[in-house]
């Protein structure tokens, strides 16, 4: 009987460790920073292959890169 108290107390207290981590104003602020930074990079790089289409008609590569942006601004809107 005591050691199932004692599993469900260290379970309790890992699990309320995890939450602290995640809801401390350090990480929410490094993952914020990764989360710009991560926009702000794939924000340049679609400007970057927007440009590239329109230089060339090239359908092979057209498809990819659509894909890409498409998909990756599915993964930013969801929730």
């Amino acid at each position: 009987m005591h050691s199932i108290r004692k599993q469900t107390y260290t379970r309790k207290k890992r699990i309320r460790s995890k939450t602290t981590l995640i809801s401390s104003p350090l990480f929410l602020s490094h993952s914020f920073f990764l989360f710009s930074f991560s926009l702000l990079l794939f924000s340049f790089l679609s400007l970057f292959l927007f440009a590239s289409l329109d230089a060339s008609s090239n359908d092979k590569l057209k498809r990819p890169c659509l894909f890409l942006l498409s998909s990756f601004f599915f993964f930013i809107s969801w929730p």
